[in-house]
Order: structure tokens, then sequence, then C-alpha cells
């Protein structure tokens, strides 16, 4: 909690370890939606208040805010007040956009839901995104080692009292930590780790690897990209 009250100070830098969320910036940018947010974790309850064009003071200064619901052990609930001038429906079509392979990169994070509630006419909407680790398949033709794992990607979206619309992906997932990396002063480590992931179909049960352009992530995806994977036996 005291790291979320400044700016490139955080616990999470440093020792080589793997985090998103280092420079203190990344939480900041709730305030291009919102001009108050209220986190309530444990034994704290604070909230910050910025209005845009204001000092940034208000990004960093916490202010402290009775309890009014004590959330069970170990929940952390953020609420956001939304700008008087936000546009709704462009940030709900980011949300509708919202790719579900970011969870094949994230080592602790595996289900979100995202409710929208009726107004205006529409419906209450709910979207489901959930990681599903499965016992790998022997179906393949190349070996699978204990660095390779299967996972199943599965987004559920409802709508009003139509039936649920059930979506399933599936990928194996290559994790690999990179040593002696060559000095960088934009990195206080010399070790990486890379995240591959290969789709694959299971129409009738049996894989077929998908061969199409994928999107690459820098811990949030920046853009698709096409590459091949190949040693002297298999090309994917």
């Amino acid at each position: 909690m005291t790291s979320i009250c400044k700016v490139g100070d955080s616990s999470k830098s440093g020792g080589g370890a793997q985090y998103i969320g280092e420079k203190g910036i990344g939480f900041k940018s709730v305030f291009m939606v919102a001009s108050k947010v209220h986190i309530q974790s444990g034994p704290f309850s604070f909230c910050f208040e910025h209005a845009q064009g204001e000092p940034g003071m208000g990004l960093v200064t916490p202010l402290w805010k009775p309890v009014e619901v004590i959330l069970p052990d170990p929940c952390t609930r953020m609420t956001l007040t939304p700008l008087k001038t936000l546009d709704y429906s462009e940030l709900l079509s980011q949300f509708d956009t919202l790719p579900d392979t970011f969870l094949l990169f994230l080592s602790k994070l595996g289900t979100i839901i995202i409710d929208k509630v009726a107004f205006a006419g529409n419906s209450a909407e709910s979207t489901t995104f959930s990681r599903i680790v499965d016992e790998p398949s022997t179906k393949f033709s190349f070996v699978v080692d204990e660095s390779f794992r299967q996972v199943t990607l599965k987004k559920v979206h409802l709508k009003g009292l139509d039936s649920p619309q059930i979506n399933l992906k599936h990928y194996y997932i290559l994790r690999k930590t990179l040593n002696n990396l060559r000095p960088d002063e934009n990195r206080d480590t010399r070790t990486a780790e890379v995240v591959l992931a290969f789709p694959f179909d299971l129409t009738d049960d049996e894989p077929t690897p998908i061969i199409s352009s994928q999107q690459i992530y820098a811990y949030l995806p920046v853009g698709y990209f096409g590459f091949h994977v190949s040693n002297s036996e298999t090309r994917i």
C-alpha cells in the first residue's frame, strides 16, 4: 500500500523477479476514466482524488475513508467514480474488444468477470474469462517435457435471458528463463522470462496446430506478428 502512494518507488523492483507494475505509474492510468478511486484492502481504506487539469498531488496523496463494509480476507476492492465527461459507449467498447489471450501470460490471475448492469434499455451482460490448466495431450508428434503446459481458455458470454455463448481455445505454453543477458540501463537484471503460446484445434479430439498471426505481449498486447519456431524434426 505504501508503494501505490508513490511513483518510481515500487517494492516490486529488483531481485531479478518478473513483475507487472514496477514504475508506479500503471495504476495511475485509472484517472483517465475516473476522478476518484477508493481502495479497500485488509485494514486499509483510503482514496485518491484527481480531476483533469489539476496538479498531480492527488494521484499519490491518500485520503483516509471510513470502512462501510468489511471485506473477507484476502479480498481487495477498488471503486472508481467516473469522470463527468466520460464517453461510456467508448469505454464499454474497450471491454467488448478485450482479448482473452492475455490470461495466458499472467501467473496468478486465472479468472476475470465483467458484469454490465442493465440501463437505458440495454440488457444486462456478463462475460467470464478463465484459464484452465489441462493434462498434457499425448497425441502430438513432438515430445512434451516438463517445461510445457497445456491450457484451455474459456470465454462465457451471457446477455439477458439468452443462452450463454461458450468459446474454448486450446494452447501449449512454453516458459523459458533467459540468463546472462547483456547489461541494459532499462533493466536491473540480466535474466528475463520468455513465454510462447502455441494454439491448436481439438476438432474430433485430434490436436491440429493453428498457423496464423498472434499477438505479442510485453505484459500488455502490443500488436500482431507472425513467427515460426522450428528444429530439425518439427516445424510449428
